[in-house]
């Protein structure tokens, strides 16, 4: 199973298959011009991840893509988010 998503300035196309009891992952990461991910440059990334965890991938402009193994490493669970910063108390 294959996705593609886009998050603002990077184009990010994902796909895993279950190997050994794991979800191993595998990223291509490219820039986006004019809105086109066509003729550009890719980074690829693999992952091993075992059922019930998760990787999280900053890619760009404030956002993360969360991937989560599912039971037996049948299926893989990817969420889009956007990362907030925060003063805990700190420096003003």
């Amino acid at each position: 199973m294959a996705t593609s998503l886009d998050t603002g300035s990077k184009h990010v196309v994902s796909y895993f298959v279950g190997a050994d009891g794991a979800c191993k992952l595998t990223l291509m990461i490219s820039e986006k011009q004019n809105d086109e991910a066509e003729g550009t440059t890719a980074s690829r990334l693999q992952l091993m991840l075992e059922p019930h965890k998760s990787s999280r991938l900053d890619v760009a402009d404030g956002k993360s893509l969360e991937f989560f193994c599912g039971t037996a490493a049948l299926t893989m669970i990817v969420s889009p988010l956007d990362r907030v910063a925060m003063n805990r108390g700190g420096a003003k």
